[in-house]
C-alpha cells in the first residue's frame, strides 16, 4: 500500500533534530518518541563516524556513518519503527537492548529492505515493556543524508472480556501493494478497515467481550496470493481463524466470542504432528505458525526462515535406512530441514539440522539412497542423503512451501534393510458443538476434541449447508428446517482412524419460546416479537440491529423491554443488551 508522504507533511510539521553528530554515540542517543500514529521527523546522519565495541549487525553492510536514538517500550511491548527515505535512499537498522548506554550491547533484530523501497522497518510485539533500547541507523555502504523516521504502537491495551490479535503477513515481504484490505466489525458495527502497509508482517489488537459477534472481510487487491491473516487471542497460543490463498473479496469469519484457547496448529514446532506412514497433507495444511521457531543459529540452509509450512516429528522402530519423498499437487517449490536424532522433542531445535534441502525448483524433493550431499542451497537438485536410523531415534522434520500457495503436499517414505517407523495411536473421534440449539437459517460451529493428534478430518452435516467438511473446527453450517440433526465426525492420523456420531446433535427449533437467560436477563422471542425482561430490576439499554449494522429498534427501560417484529423481513438479526451488570449480544433468527 502507498504511503502518501503529501499528506503526512501537510498534517504534522517535519521537526528537525539537533545538528548531527550529536547523536554520533551511543551515550549521547536522541530520545525517539512513541506515539500512537507515525509522525515522520527528518533526521540525517551526515558527517557521522563509524562505532565501534558494539557489535555488528547481521542484515546489511556497515562501514561509517551510524547515528544513535534511544526508546522507551509501550507497556503493550509493541513498537513498529519506519523510515522514508529523503536524499538517503538506501539505509539499514538495528535495534539493541542494553542494561545502560555503555552496554553491553545485544543485538535483538536488525532490517535493511523491510519498508518502502530499500529502507529499513521494524515491527515488534514481545518487547519488555518500559525498557528501554537503542537504535542504531546508517546508509548502505556508508552513505549518508537525511530520511524520515517514526516510532509508533499501540500505547495501552484495549479493553474487554479478552484481546483478539490479527496477525497480517505478506509472503514477498513489500506490504499488500496491490490494494487489498481486511476489515473486522464486532457486533454488526460498521467494519474497520486496515491494510499491511509495508513489510512482511503486522499485528493489529481489539478487545472483545464474550458472546460478541465478530466478522472478518477480505477485499481483494492485485497480488492477493501473497496475502495471508491469522485471527487469535493474544497471549495465548493457537489460531481461531486462518486465511490463505484469498483470491476474492468476501467475508472470510464470522464467529462467536467466548475467550477459550483455540486449537493449536502445526504450523509451530511445539505441536509437531507425528507421522508413522505415508501421508497426504490437505490443501492449506501448511500454515504460519504463532512462533518463530527457526533463527540464524539452527535454521540451516533454510535461509529465508519460515514461510509457509509445517512441523512434524517421527520415531524409528527397528533399524535400517530411511529416505522420503515430498511431492505438491500444484508443482510448487517445497524445502525441508531435519533434526536428530533427539532423546526428546525440544522446541525450537538447537543447531543447524542434519538434512537441508533449499532447492530452487518446483519438483519433488527429499532424501535420497542415490544423493551424497547432506544440505544443499538454491542450486541445488532437491535431494540430500538419505539417513541410517536406529530403533528408539527421534527425528524433528519442518516442510516449507517456499511458494506459499496452500498447496496439498503428499509424503511418502523409502525404508530399507528393515527400517521401520513407530506409530503412534489411531484417534478417538470427540467433537462439541458450542450452540447447538437455534432458530431455522441460523448457523452451527463445530470443534474437534480428538485424541492422539490427529492430521485429517472428515466430517459429516446431515440436513445442513454444507452438508460435509475436512476442516478441523467448521464454521457457519446452516440449517434451514427445524428439527433435530446427527453429525458424524472421522479423524485420521498415521496410526489410523477414529470415529464418532452424536444423535440430536443439532437442535432447529420455530420460537424460542422458552427464556434464554444471560447475566439475569432472560431473552424470549415469540412469534409477535422479542421480549427481553431484566431479573435484576435495574435499567437496560436493548437494540436490534440487522445484519447490516443498521439499529432498527433502541430502547431504554427498567425491567422489561418489547420489540415487535412483524414487519421486519424473515433473516438473521443481533440483539445487544447493555445494563448495570454487563454487555452482551444474541444472533436471533426471524422466520415468518
Amino acid at each position: 500500500m502507498q504511503r502518501s508522504i503529501t499528506l503526512l507533511s501537510i498534517c504534522c510539521l517535519p521537526v528537525l533534530l539537533a545538528a548531527q553528530p550529536a547523536n554520533d554515540e551511543p551515550c549521547s542517543a536522541l530520545p525517539l518518541p512513541v506515539n500512537e500514529v507515525c509522525a515522520f521527523m527528518v533526521v540525517d546522519n551526515i558527517d557521522a563516524t563509524l562505532t565501534t565495541g558494539v557489535p555488528v549487525p547481521n542484515c546489511a553492510s556497515l562501514s561509517n556513518a551510524d547515528v544513535w536514538y534511544s526508546i522507551d517500550v509501550p507497556e503493550t511491548g509493541f513498537l513498529r519503527i519506519e523510515t522514508e527515505a529523503g536524499t538517503l535512499t538506501d539505509a539499514a537498522m538495528a535495534l539493541y537492548s542494553a542494561p545502560s548506554c555503555e552496554g553491553p550491547f545485544t543485538l535483538v533484530v536488525c532490517d535493511d529492505n523491510a519498508g518502502p523501497g530499500t529502507m529499513p522497518l521494524l515491527d515488534l510485539t514481545s518487547l519488555l515493556p518500559a525498557s528501554t533500547l537503542y537504535l542504531r541507523i546508517w546508509g548502505t555502504s556508508g552513505t549518508t543524508g537525511n530520511f524520515g523516521l517514526c516510532a509508533h504502537a499501540m500505547l495501552e491495551f484495549p479493553e474487554g472480556d479478552c484481546i483478539y490479535q490479527l496477525d497480517l503477513y505478506d509472503s514477498f515481504g513489500d506490504g499488500w501493494n496491490g490494494g487489498a484490505r481486511m476489515g473486522y466489525s464486532i457486533n454488526g458495527a460498521p467494519f474497520i478497515l486496515d491494510s499491511l502497509a509495508s513489510g512482511s508482517y503486522a499485528t493489529r489488537l481489539f478487545g472483545v467481550n464474550i458472546g460478541d459477534v465478530v466478522v472478518l472481510s477480505y477485499s481483494a487487491g492485485i497480488f492477493n496470493s501473497e496475502n495471508s491473516i491469522s485471527l487469535g487471542i493474544f497471549g495465548v497460543d493457537g489460531s481461531i481463524f486462518l486465511g490463505t490463498n484469498m483470491s476474492t473479496s468476501t467475508v472470510l469469519y464470522s464467529g462467536v466470542v467466548d475467550c477459550q484457547a483455540p486449537p493449536p496448529i502445526a504450523g509451530d514446532c511445539g505441536y509437531a504432528t507425528p507421522l508413522c506412514g505415508d501421508t497426504l497433507f490437505a490443501q492449506g495444511a501448511l500454515v504460519n505458525g504463532f512462533t518463530v521457531d527457526l533463527d540464524p543459529t539452527n535454521r540451516g540452509c533454510l535461509t529465508s526462515g519460515e514461510r509457509q509450512g509445517i512441523w512434524t516429528q517421527f520415531t524409528i522402530a527397528t533399524d535400517g535406512t530411511l529416505a522420503l519423498t515430498l511431492s505438491s499437487s500444484f508443482q510448487s517449490d517445497i524445502d525441508f530441514a531435519i533434526w536428530g536424532p533427539l532423546d526428546s522433542i525440544v522446541c525450537p531445535p538447537v543447531g543447524a539440522p542434519i538434512r537441508c534441502s533449499y532447492a530452487s525448483q518446483a519438483a519433488q524433493t527429499g532424501l535420497s539412497t542415490a544423493a551424497t550431499d547432506v544440505s544443499e542451497s538454491a542450486g541445488g537438485d532437491g535431494w540430500v542423503r538419505y539417513l541410517d536410523v536406529l530403533s528408539g531415534q527421534r527425528y524433528l522434520l519442518y516442510i516449507d512451501n517456499f511458494s506459499v500457495n496452500s498447496s496439498p503436499l503428499e509424503l511418502t517414505w523409502q525404508l530399507g534393510d528393515g527400517a521401520a517407523l513407530l506409530c503412534p495411536a489411531a484417534p478417538e473421534a470427540h467433537f462439541l458443538v458450542p450452540n447447538a440449539t437455534i432458530l431455522p437459517g441460523g448457523s452451527v460451529n463445530f470443534i474437534d476434541q480428538s485424541t492422539n493428534n490427529p492430521t485429517a478430518w472428515s466430517w459429516s452435516f446431515p440436513g445442513g449447508v454444507p452438508d460435509t467438511s475436512s476442516d478441523q473446527d467448521p464454521i457457519g453450517i446452516i440449517y434451514e428446517l427445524p428439527g433435530c440433526y446427527d453429525v458424524s465426525l472421522t479423524s485420521y492420523n498415521a496410526g489410523g482412524q477414529g470415529s464418532t456420531t452424536q444423535e440430536c446433535a443439532v437442535v432447529v427449533d420455530a420460537s424460542t419460546g422458552l427464556g434464554e437467560v444471560t447475566n439475569g436477563i432472560t431473552l424470549v422471542q415469540q412469534a409477535s416479537g422479542i421480549s427481553l425482561r431484566n431479573a435484576h430490576g435495574g435499567t437496560m439499554q436493548a437494540l436490534l440491529l440487522d445484519a447490516t449494522g443498521r439499529v432498527l429498534r433502541s430502547k431504554n427501560a427498567s425491567g422489561e423491554v418489547h420489540f415487535p417484529t412483524n414487519d421486519l423481513s424473515t433473516g438473521q438479526y443481533l440483539v445487544v443488551v447493555t445494563s448495570d451488570h454487563s454487555t452482551w449480544s444474541r444472533r436471533v433468527v426471524i422466520v415468518h
